[in-house]
């Protein structure tokens, strides 16, 4: 009984402390964190790409996204015309609600004027928002902050989105 019980337990530490894969998180991010995709639309986004097809879906507003590119560790979604969703799978420093990993989402608001604002949220995967200070290694820090004027790429430096 008790060999069970230490099977069990390791079993469960070990699936708890297992790196997710961005379609996962992406599939099982709530409606409340992103009302532009339903969760059926975020299931046919990943199913499209794994296709090979266009990944485009009618939006929560009767309008067109597409989802661009689809990795282990990163997705690019173009919601509309003017705003592109980016998502990085990061490791932390330290464990955050039982997981090794954060997601990082980055909106990239496109204006009239040619201008553009990036704005980055950090959430656990069981999508609790981080504050400011996530516990991220330094590089992810300054990995983050550069995002907000550059490419973004995903973690083997291949560009998920040039602007």
């Amino acid at each position: 009984m008790k060999r069970l019980l230490l099977l069990f337990t390791l079993c469960a530490s070990l699936s708890a402390s297992a790196q997710q894969l961005m379609r996962d998180v992406f599939s099982q991010m709530p409606d409340s964190v992103l009302t532009y995709l339903s969760a059926n639309n975020r299931l046919d986004m990943i199913d499209f790409m794994a296709a090979n097809m266009k990944a485009e879906v009618t939006n929560a507003f009767e309008g067109k996204s597409q989802m661009l590119a689809l990795t282990d560790d990163s997705l690019s979604v173009q919601l509309n015309s003017a705003v592109r969703l980016d998502m990085l799978l990061l490791p932390t420093t330290e464990t955050v609600d039982s997981c090794q990993q954060v997601v990082a989402l980055i909106y990239t608001y496109h204006f009239a004027s040619g201008e553009e604002e990036r704005i980055v949220r950090c959430y656990s995967l069981r999508w609790r928002e981080l504050p400011d200070e996530a516990p991220l290694s330094i590089a992810d820090k300054q990995r983050l902050k550069a995002i907000e004027k550059s490419t973004i790429l995903n973690s083997d430096n291949r560009i998920i989105n040039k602007d």
